[in-house]
């Protein structure tokens, strides 16, 4: 199975039509360091690229040996074990955030982008109940109606 590369925005601004060739597309606005969404045609992707306005980001196969270390196995970024740290590139923490599927947002700096990776970690995932206790709203029964 064939992947669609992942690409990142290199500008503050990057326009990208996500939606078939020969249906309906909508506009997506992308900002500097942010990922490429999924459905951007690659002839539109590769006219990008061309331009400058976007850069596809390596993620390396990597295996594990047996003393747990983890090896390259291509040639792309090698991603170090554990949590980002102040001695990983720009790149690894990058390719990190990506393979973690981790939005980045605005960090271009590496402090910015370990605490952009930090509080993602620490966030609750999209469609939790994290932090409601079960309680009914003041006021309300049980069926939702006003007491």
């Amino acid at each position: 199975m064939s992947e669609q590369p992942i690409y990142i925005a290199k500008t503050a601004v990057v326009k990208v039509p996500v939606g078939p060739a020969t249906g309906h597309r909508i506009a997506t606005i992308v900002r500097r360091g942010d990922v490429i969404p999924q459905g951007v045609a690659q002839d539109h992707l590769d006219s990008l690229e061309t331009r400058g306005l976007i850069e596809k980001v390596e993620i390396p196969d990597t295996a594990e040996d047996s003393a747990g270390t983890t090896a390259k196995t291509d040639g792309a970024e090698e991603i170090p074990e554990g949590d980002p740290a102040e001695s990983w590139t720009g790149k690894q923490l990058k390719a990190y955030a990506v393979k973690h599927e981790i939005n980045l947002g605005k960090a271009k700096s590496k402090p910015d982008m370990i605490a952009a990776i930090a509080a993602a970690k620490q966030a609750p995932p999209a469609g939790s109940t994290e932090g409601d206790t079960g309680a009914n709203p003041a006021g309300t029964d049980p069926a939702g109606s006003p007491e």
